[in-house]
């Protein structure tokens, strides 16, 4: 390590002034916004555990939650206006699916369709109740995500919220190993891939987040000298790098932690790496290489297959053997779908009904249950105006975050967890993880610790006010979801 590494008096003291920031915002009646953080965290260690829930069940749970943490905790300090008008813009272009039909112009399938005798409605969305049950779940979420931007974590509350996910992860990734190593079956998990989650690429997308985030941590463990923390997120982050090259088999999972890795080092640059650091990671880094192609592992098995392009057919549409070849179909026949209504979008959760109307290149008797991209789903789905503004939303919060952090102290650790932040936009380019409201919550939660609003622009009580009622509407809608869905289970 550099030779100017801070001494452990010098962390200490910046440990005790990162407690009196945390706490600073206390005074004045003000809650303290390192709750908000940690009672996410909570949630999304629930939420990588239940993966597999159902919409109406478990996803009801988790905004009955947050509703509950947005009503207890509003923002502490003003959000900035073009956030707010992005996220407000958001909202209001992905509901236009929800207008008259005819504002879209004439959709041939529909009439197909209807030339058969049945009746597609008269809206945009062929089914309106459900677009508008994932609309409100989708303007929830983005509420609460833009709350955040109103809470400041000390460095001190940033740490330990790191080393939280990098240890749940881990023991997401322990769990998933015994599970197959012993055969142990677990009530929620329906599905035979590795890990919880019912596409083995979302599973690996997860590991690869922890990984990222577990690198600064333990760089940050080891510089301050909290040796607790060095070796609970050294051995998560070990758990995880054994499970992507040695359990999974995705390539997405081991080619983003190697991505992660690489972007890490080129970031921190020559003030945090020493030339002895630099040779002693160059060494780990080859032996782990070496292990890893001397292994026979499944992961290794499908990057072969890939570079030597020997996949042919197509078992699942949508899953977790899509070609990469046919994803380009794929991408093809959703180009049409979205080009026939471009600024609407055929309405949120209907992609599955409507892309068998529009499938020509990819045609098989597969179900196809969304076009393998983030982005391409919002498209198709909400229109192009709101994959713009989600872009602009995306890309400006991540830039202000990177420019707020560059160069402070513990850059390290910031760093990494801006990276693992960067997973989920990244793969969702091929995949759609992002959907994933538990990969979701966990990139939100990364990037959120990194904003770091001004301490001297308070949130108005007003604007608190209308923070707490959104939580209360989120809260009673959840719990009222979450209900019904337990007694229709028989639970009376």
């Amino acid at each position: 390590m550099s030779s100017r590494d801070n001494p452990p008096g010098e962390a200490r003291r910046g440990r005790s002034r990162g407690r009196a920031q945390s706490g600073a915002s206390d005074q004045g009646g003000r809650v303290d916004s390192k709750y908000v953080f940690w009672g996410l965290l909570l949630v999304f260690g629930f939420a990588i555990l239940m993966p597999n829930g159902s919409v109406a069940g478990t996803h009801a749970l988790i905004f009955s939650v947050l509703g509950l943490l947005l009503l207890a905790f509003p923002p502490q300090f003003r959000i900035s206006p073009w956030l707010i008008a992005l996220a407000v813009g958001l909202v209001i272009t992905s509901a236009l699916p929800l207008l008259p039909r005819g504002l879209a112009g004439t959709q041939e399938w529909r009439l197909t369709l209807e030339g058969l005798g049945l009746d597609t409605g008269n809206q945009i969305t062929p089914h309106p109740q459900q677009t508008l049950f994932y609309l409100s779940g989708f303007a929830a979420l983005i509420l609460f995500a833009v709350s955040l931007a109103g809470h400041r974590i000390s460095l001190h509350g940033q740490y330990f919220i790191a080393l939280g996910i990098t240890v749940m992860i881990g023991g997401y990734a322990l769990l998933a190993m015994l599970a197959q190593d012993f055969g142990w079956s677990i009530l929620w998990d329906t599905e035979p891939s590795f890990g919880l989650f019912p596409n083995r690429n979302h599973s690996a997308t997860l590991m690869a987040m922890g990984g990222i985030c577990g690198l600064g941590v333990v760089f940050h463990s080891l510089r301050s000298r909290r040796w607790v923390g060095a070796v609970l997120s050294g051995a998560s982050l070990g758990i995880l790098v054994w499970a992507l090259l040695g359990y999974s088999s995705s390539r997405a999972g081991a080619l983003l932690l190697g991505l992660g890795f690489a972007a890490w080092l080129l970031g921190l640059g020559r003030r945090y790496l020493s030339a002895r650091a630099i040779i002693s990671i160059g060494v780990l880094g080859g032996l782990a290489l070496l292990l890893f192609f001397a292994s026979d592992v499944e992961v290794k098995k499908r990057l072969n297959e890939t570079i030597a392009s020997e996949e042919e057919g197509v078992q699942r549409i949508s899953g977790d053997d899509t070609p990469l070849d046919f994803r380009v179909l794929i991408y093809q026949d959703t180009g049409k779908m979205i080009s026939a209504e471009p600024w609407t979008g055929v309405g949120l959760g209907v992609f599955r009904f409507v892309f068998p109307q529009y499938r020509e290149a990819s045609a098989t008797n597969a179900l196809c249950v969304h076009p393998e991209s983030d982005y391409l789903m919002v498209a198709a789905e909400h229109g192009w105006l709101s994959l713009a503004l989600l872009g602009a939303l995306v890309i400006g919060c991540f830039f202000l975050a990177f420019r707020r952090n560059w160069g402070k102290r513990s850059w390290p650790l910031r760093l990494s967890c801006l990276l693992a932040a960067c997973v989920v936009p990244i793969h969702g380019l091929f995949d759609v993880p992002g959907h994933r409201i538990s990969l979701a919550l966990g990139s939100v939660l990364l990037l959120a610790i990194n904003l770091r609003p001004s301490r001297g622009q308070r949130m108005g009580s007003s604007s608190a006010i209308l923070f707490r009622l959104g939580g209360a509407a989120m809260l009673m809608a959840g719990a009222t979801l979450t209900l019904t869905e337990w007694r229709r289970g028989g639970h009376t």
